[in-house]
């Protein structure tokens, strides 16, 4: 049978107040035969001591009477009367104690004869001359045998007081005997009901609750604090709930410490991916950082286009696929990886359909998938396969969706400092490169020459009469003519010529590994392409000419300044020429750029 908390401590007062209710009526009962006992003895004491003091009074009864008939002195008859009074009071006294139906026959007889013996004492105590007086001495003699009587009937009484006396020391033993054993119980009883309730406190208070204090304090001070509390009442019930409650810290202890390590992870992770200023170097960091962090064999990012082909792979870790296979062999297999636009994890629980026909050596049984977008359209998926120990789970998703996400942001960010450096080294009207970004360039390509011996040219051309565009068209219009003209040199020049704008409409085109002829074709080819298509502007059909001059290295300038000299004296030439022509910069002796 279960007991409650309430019940047992109810059964250890109760059996407590009951063991000193036993006690305490003990010790009543006790004290109440102790006082019957007394007040019995001290009532025998009292009838033992009017029998005697009856007796001694009897015994001088006759003493004034006998005096009389020796002196005839009348005063004997008043201590006569004297000794029958204290007699009869004693009778009287005697009379009224419980002794018994005997002990109040006994009394009453002598009570009646010594009325006898007063009545006989008197008719002798008023005789005048009693001596010699015939029925004095037969009266006489009839009141010593009465005497005689009485005395005998009060030794009787005395012994009836002597044998109730002993009858009492006898019941005053027993009850002494019967008060030893119930002391004895007392003593014994009482510290073995005090031990038995100490014992069933310990086990089911006392115990129970020190172990609870003990768990209370190993999990205070950190450590394991699972306790073994084995009553089935309350206490066990707080156990029991102290060990949820345990278990239930020790879990969320667990669940904060991999919480800290996953976000140690992604600081790390984040900062690693912000620090990346490269594309390629951003997407292999974001795929080790996939399979670190969820402890898998090999990851991969695929990269898509438009159509959610796959046009990139990155690889971290040994691909389980079918070894053998080319790049466009692996390309092709991530192609046939399961992808979904939201996070996809596959365990072992099963044999999953989608990884099943997949040629793995060995057969790839667990995976994560995370999707990348820009904006709204999928660029990308990120796989983390074979996790080492366990299966994937939704903190792993959640860690490969988190550093895919930072890694979106920094790709931006990377996407922002690309176009800042684009619009700082293009010009925003042409989209060539602007001065400075070219003399860079053409700088860069004055090292790789003198270092390789390897040839270059320049062609230095301005738009003619673009001030009259201007003026009469307005400089939108003048723009417009700008653009047509860069027009015709991008569909001129090859895809390793590098234009820059140089101011105006200047515009600087610079031929790497191109000697002077090939530049003078270009050139031409610049002119022919520019004044074949006409412009319109304002409602006005108008034909573009432009001024071009050209130099070469080495044979024209050694350095960049006098390259450039050249060029733009190439190009003065052609204007003072006469426009819309190419010349080719002719040194002579003064010869130098207008713009000194």
């Amino acid at each position: 049978m279960i007991l409650s908390l309430r019940t047992k401590l109810t059964v250890v007062f109760l059996g407590a107040a009951m063991v000193a209710i036993v006690v305490v009526a003990g010790m009543m009962f006790v004290v109440r035969d102790l006082a019957a006992s007394v007040h019995d003895m001290e009532r025998l004491a009292a009838r033992i001591s009017l029998t005697d003091r009856l007796q001694l009074e009897l015994s001088r009864l006759l003493v004034p009477l006998n005096d009389y008939l020796l002196t005839e002195d009348v005063t004997h008859r008043d201590a006569f009367d004297r000794s029958i009074t204290d007699v009869s009071r004693r009778l009287n006294e005697l009379q009224h104690l419980d002794g018994g139906i005997e002990w109040t026959t006994v009394a009453r007889e002598i009570n009646d004869r010594v009325i006898r013996l007063g009545t006989m004492s008197v008719d002798v105590l008023f005789v005048d001359r009693p001596v010699g007086n015939p029925d004095v001495i037969r009266l006489m003699q009839d009141v010593n045998r009465l005497s005689d009587d009485i005395i005998g009937r009060a030794s009787r009484l005395h012994r009836l007081a002597a044998d109730d006396m002993a009858g009492r020391e006898k019941i005053a033993a027993a009850n002494s005997a019967h008060v030893d054993r119930l002391l004895i119980g007392v003593v014994l009883t009482a510290p073995l009901s005090l031990i038995a309730f100490y014992l069933l406190l310990t086990r089911w208070v006392t115990k129970p609750l020190l172990t609870l204090h003990r768990g209370v304090l190993d999990l205070k001070a950190g450590r394991s604090a699972r306790i073994v509390v084995q009553v089935p009442d309350e206490i066990g019930e707080v156990g029991q709930a102290f060990n949820d409650l345990a278990d239930h810290l020790s879990a969320s202890q667990e669940q904060v410490q991999q919480n800290t390590r996953q976000l140690e992870a992604l600081y790390t992770a984040s900062r690693a991916l912000s620090k990346e200023s490269s594309r390629e170097v951003l997407y292999q960091t974001l795929t080790d950082l996939a399979r670190s962090l969820t402890e898998s064999r090999y990851a991969v990012l695929a990269l898509f286009n438009d159509e959610e082909r796959v046009i990139q792979v990155v690889e971290s870790g040994v691909a389980p696929f079918a070894a053998g296979l080319s790049d466009a062999g692996i390309r092709e297999m991530i192609a046939r990886l399961p992808r979904s636009r939201r996070p996809l994890c596959i365990g072992e629980e099963g044999d999953d359909s989608r990884l099943r026909s997949l040629p793995c050596s060995p057969p790839l049984r667990t995976l994560l998938a995370v999707p990348l977008f820009a904006e709204t359209a999928l660029r990308g998926e990120l796989y983390a396969m074979q996790k080492i120990h366990g299966t994937y789970t939704t903190a792993d998703q959640d860690l490969v969706a988190t550093i895919a996400h930072d890694a979106s942001q920094s790709l931006k960010v990377i996407r922002l400092h690309e176009e800042a450096e684009r619009l700082a080294t293009i010009d925003g009207l042409t989209g060539f490169a602007n001065r400075w970004a070219f003399e860079d360039r053409l700088a860069e390509e004055f090292m790789k020459a003198g270092r390789h011996a390897r040839p270059f040219a320049l062609i230095f051309s301005d738009l003619d009469r673009l001030k009259e565009i201007n003026d009469r068209c307005g400089h939108a219009t003048g723009d417009a003519a700008i653009r047509r003209f860069c027009d015709a040199i991008r569909a001129s020049i090859r895809t390793t010529d590098i234009v820059g704008r140089y101011g105006g409409d200047e515009l600087l085109v610079l031929m790497p590994e191109a000697v002077l002829d090939d530049a003078l074709i270009v050139a031409e080819r610049i002119l022919r392409r520019l004044a074949g298509v006409p412009f319109t502007a304002e409602g006005q059909t108008m034909t573009l000419t432009a001024s071009l001059g050209v130099a070469a290295y080495p044979e024209h300038a050694r350095d960049k300044e006098g390259l450039l000299r050249a060029a733009d004296y190439a190009l003065y030439q052609a204007k003072t020429l006469g426009r819309s022509r190419v010349h080719t910069f002719q040194a002579s002796a003064g010869a130098k750029s207008p713009r000194g």
